[in-house]
């Protein structure tokens, strides 16, 4: 796409700036963070304009010098910002000497938000359909999961609206008997919604906690703020747990390469380096050149396998260390939506992993 800049001159192609390629230029300039978050693993960047903490997903490539300005689309030149910022010098630069660019910025921030609101998330969370057992309510539930009791006999509809329960139920845990309103819990959006819960689902009480007693709508905005948030209690917490299982997990990927590459090499009849042939000896204790084929692969697939169980291990291992440092979820959650919590990037917990390449898991 070609435009007019700063007196009609014209701006070449603007080329998309790849994932891989931001990445590299936050760990360039010191602006990325590796956190264990909600889902596991996951990179954080600040961005060097208003200094805010962003996810990978929301960072954009950003020229130090415009296009329109003589700027090319070397790596000098570039540097990681996040959407606002990158918007808010675009308009101003366009609109350089105009009373209303301001405007414009607003604008083009609250079209921004509108999209996400619109295209992620879901309209309801909670359908909050009353759940009544001997007479008195006990708690909500969603509409998918009434229809869910009523089809397998557990429960049958009431005329004035709700279920009632046929059986004892199986979860006799105190519920909070007031509906829970579909809006995002920190701005009050109704649009984009999503069900965070305080606990993770690899945390051990977040297999057994109650959606309406430890869930609530956060918007696809907000979203963002609590994950970061969540990543940073999380790491700061288990610290120790995360780089333990990182050494461990890099020495697994590394077993699984040199089984890899072995298999391969002698399927295609490809030669085999030395230094192959001893990383494989130093590792499973074997010649390469004398095995089979087939057991290459076996082994190959051994080593997958024992990489899943590391990471799946992780996991609850992770979770144990963050019930043994009472880690306050429902607090945290708290603190968030009432926008008591503040996050410091010179305070961020910074897991160096010089060995890793970036090309994991992002969220």
């Amino acid at each position: 796409m070609r435009g007019m800049e700063g007196g009609g001159k014209k701006v070449g192609k603007r080329r998309r700036i790849s994932p891989s390629r931001r990445h590299a230029l936050a760990r360039r300039d010191g602006l990325a963070w590796r956190l264990w978050g909600r889902c596991g693993p996951m990179w954080v960047y600040q961005c060097p304009v208003c200094g805010n903490l962003i996810r990978t997903g929301t960072a954009t490539g950003g020229h130090v010098v415009p296009l329109g300005e003589g700027g090319g689309d070397e790596d000098g030149n570039l540097r990681i910002e996040c959407l606002h910022c990158n918007a808010a010098e675009n308009i101003t630069r366009l609109l350089r000497g105009s009373s209303d660019a301001h405007l414009r910025i607003e604008g083009a921030e609250r079209r921004h938000r509108e999209r996400l609101l619109g295209e992620r998330g879901r309209p309801q969370v909670f359908s909050n359909v009353p759940v009544y057992w001997k007479g008195r309510l006990i708690s909500f539930t969603s509409r998918r999961r009434a229809s869910l009791f009523i089809r397998d006999g557990l429960a049958e509809s009431r005329p004035e609206g709700g279920i009632h329960f046929l059986k004892t139920p199986s979860n006799t845990e105190t519920a909070p008997t007031d509906p829970i309103e579909n809006r995002c819990v920190r701005c009050g959006a109704r649009k984009g919604l999503c069900r965070f819960r305080f606990f993770p689902l690899w945390h051990p009480r977040g297999r057994t906690a109650r959606p309406s007693l430890f869930s609530r709508p956060v918007c696809a905005v907000c979203l963002e703020t609590f994950e970061i948030a969540y990543a940073v209690e999380i790491t700061r917490a288990a610290k120790g747990t995360i780089l333990a299982w990182e050494a461990e997990r890099m020495r697994m990927q590394e077993v699984k390469a040199v089984a890899l590459e072995a298999w391969s090499r002698r399927r295609s009849g490809s030669p085999l380096p030395e230094e192959l042939c001893r990383d494989f000896q130093q590792v499973f204790e074997l010649n390469p050149l004398e095995i089979p084929v087939q057991n290459l692969r076996r082994l190959s697939l051994m080593a997958g396998c024992d990489l899943r169980r590391t990471e799946q291990a992780a996991f609850a291992a992770v979770g144990h260390t963050l019930m043994d440092s009472n880690l306050d979820f429902p607090e945290l959650f708290r603190r968030i939506a009432a926008g008591a919590y503040t996050l410091a990037p010179a305070d961020l917990p910074r897991l160096d992993f010089s060995r890793y390449t970036g090309k994991g898991r992002n969220s």
